[in-house]
């Protein structure tokens, strides 16, 4: 029912319409509903208790991503103890707390203890505005599954700018391996080829027969076909030994141009291995070596979380029985050229752990996150600006400590909730609009998540009228909702604007609303009947931190009483036309 129609239904009926609507006209759940209240700790904040129906450790492991920004908002994968199933949550900027959206995701139950045993890592691909969440069974010691429900599936989903919500595509969920695994990576190249990467082993009949942990592969066969998965591939066929690994090593995948990169531990020779393939080439076709620092010796921990700038590759890796002075965690940085260097985070003397990363587009730097101590304390960070060469990048060598003299700055950290642990990051890049998300977990102490976010700036995340809406109405009002506390000194007609199909500007006035973080542009004229509008919200506009607003404009059209005749038209008759 139109606005206009409804409104003529209530006059006719009167109250009794009112009632109807109000209390027997079904509510719509497609937008994301209000969550518990966030509540500020030393440093970010405690969100809600995921309880004790999930299997430990919601936000592990390194090499998954839990996190996405999409369309203004950050996104994540949380448990939802109310439900007692994962749900996609969307961050709320005015509040700083997840609400839960009416998307459910996978949730299967391991049978041995009836706890909830999956677990995600989160691809968003802007470009296709699809979802990817690779799903798996978790298990510490990764083995073959006999049944196909306990393997690991791929789930697409479809992104409703206008419901703010995400639909599962039809075909899916697909299987895209063949066992339970501690980790499960996916990727997607430029080809439109998806890519997956996790450690397992195949169990024999014969109990004195250990099979051996190998890093594997799979990918669709037909790029563009997000159901087209064969056979997983044993890496040992390409490269021997070096893909013989502990239970717990880590593997994961990232992708850059037209090339895809693969990198794993191996506690067994202590190695870390990077691989790269050319888009187009054969799947199987992999150049894989050793990672070769020059004048350093690292021994590899199962520790690995990657990012890109788009032709160069990062990974924050942690090593093994380093001295005291030795590198404990850092930044593993692959040049173009192929080579590697090595940027300290932390020494030895540390107990460091769990590094995680990000690349920030706008600041051309990498954000790197370490929790203090295997069981959980707090979060740490350290900045690295990246430079050419790569091996010139440098970052102040701190602990992540509770010594505030000594410690690299704390992320997330309070005294209530002392065993913090896991921090999960984007896969993707952030920038200045996003700014850079961190979302971890505290096991011990209510089974709480814990969260923060710095680095962003100002920008709309709702507006009315919507791209290219048809408003009906003899009134033009415009308004636009700000991610931050807006300096209503820098809101005009000049840094709101709304102009005509002809670029003229629009009279009117803007006010705002603090409570809402809502300006709202209030045209002098009514529209005009088949124009259409551009509004657009500039750089003038300025949070109270004096941070410029993410510059946007958006067009639109209205269905009005208000007709308005070119004038040329109107001398087409003495033209004799």
């Amino acid at each position: 029912m139109k606005k206009k129609e409804l409104l003529q239904f209530v006059q006719a009926v009167g109250i009794a319409a009112i009632v109807f609507i109000l209390f027997v006209l079904p509510v719509s759940a497609s937008l994301p509903q209000a969550g518990l209240l966030a509540t500020p700790v030393e440093n970010g904040y405690a969100g809600f208790s995921y309880g004790t129906n999930v299997k430990e450790e919601p936000t592990a492991e390194n090499p998954e991503s839990k996190v996405w920004f999409n369309d203004g908002y950050w996104w994540g994968t949380l448990f939802d103890e109310t439900q007692n199933q994962w749900a996609i949550h969307r961050l709320d900027w005015a509040t700083m707390s997840w609400e839960v959206t009416p998307t459910t995701l996978d949730s299967r139950i391991d049978d041995k203890d009836g706890q909830v045993s999956t677990r995600f890592d989160a691809l968003w691909d802007e470009d296709a505005g699809k979802l990817y969440l690779a799903s798996n069974m978790r298990l510490s010691n990764p083995s073959h599954a006999n049944t196909d429900e306990k393997r690991g599936k791929l789930f697409r989903y479809s992104y409703d700018a206008n419901a703010n919500t995400y639909t599962l595509d039809d075909g899916f969920p697909v299987t895209i391996n063949t066992d339970r695994t501690q980790t499960l990576v996916i990727e997607k190249d430029s080809s439109g080829r998806l890519w997956t990467t996790y450690i397992s082993r195949f169990p024999t009949s014969d109990p004195t027969d250990v099979e051996d942990y190998k890093v594997y592969l799979n990918y669709t066969r037909t790029p563009g076909d997000d159901t087209s998965w064969g056979a997983p591939v044993d890496l040992t066929t390409m490269v021997g030994s070096a893909a013989v690994v502990a239970f717990d090593d880590h593997t994961s995948l990232i992708t850059y141009g037209d090339k895809v990169g693969l990198m794993w531990s191996n506690n067994l020779d202590t190695n870390f291995y990077y691989g790269e393939y050319t888009v187009g080439d054969e799947p199987t076709d992999w150049d894989i070596k050793p990672v070769s620092v020059s004048g350093m010796t690292l021994m590899a921990d199962d520790h690995i979380k990657l990012a890109t700038n788009g032709s160069q590759v990062f990974a924050a890796i942690k090593t093994q029985n380093p001295p005291p002075g030795g590198p404990l965690t850092g930044v593993l940085a692959r040049d173009t050229d192929g080579t590697f260097s090595f940027h300290t985070f932390s020494n030895g003397s540390s107990n460091d752990t769990h590094p995680t990363l990000v690349y920030h587009e706008t600041e051309n730097r990498l954000y790197m996150f370490v929790a203090s101590n295997e069981a959980g304390g707090m979060i740490c960070y350290n900045t690295m600006d990246v430079t050419t060469p790569l091996r010139n990048m440098t970052m102040e060598v701190k602990p992540c400590s509770s010594d505030l003299t000594v410690s690299a700055p704390h992320f997330i950290a309070s005294s209530v909730y002392p065993r913090i642990n896991h921090p999960t990051a984007s896969k993707h890049a952030v920038d200045s609009r996003s700014g850079v998300l961190v979302l971890a977990s505290d096991q011990d102490n209510g089974q709480m998540y814990l969260y923060n976010l710095i680095g962003s700036a100002p920008y709309v995340t709702a507006h009315t009228p919507g791209v290219g809406e048809l408003v009906e109405s003899d009134e033009m009002v415009i308004t636009a909702t700000f991610s931050l506390d807006i300096d209503p000194a820098t809101l005009n007609t000049t840094t709101f604007r709304v102009t005509s199909p002809g670029g003229v500007l629009i009279d009117g006035t803007v006010t705002y609303d603090a409570a809402t973080r809502t300006a709202t542009f209030t045209a002098s004229e009514p529209p005009v009947k088949g124009w259409t509008y551009t509004a657009a919200v500039t750089s003038g506009i300025t949070d109270t931190a004096g941070r410029s607003v993410v510059a946007m404009s958006w067009q639109f059209e209205y269905d009005t009483e208000n007709v308005q005749v070119p004038p040329l038209v109107l001398y087409l008759p003495m033209l004799g036309k």
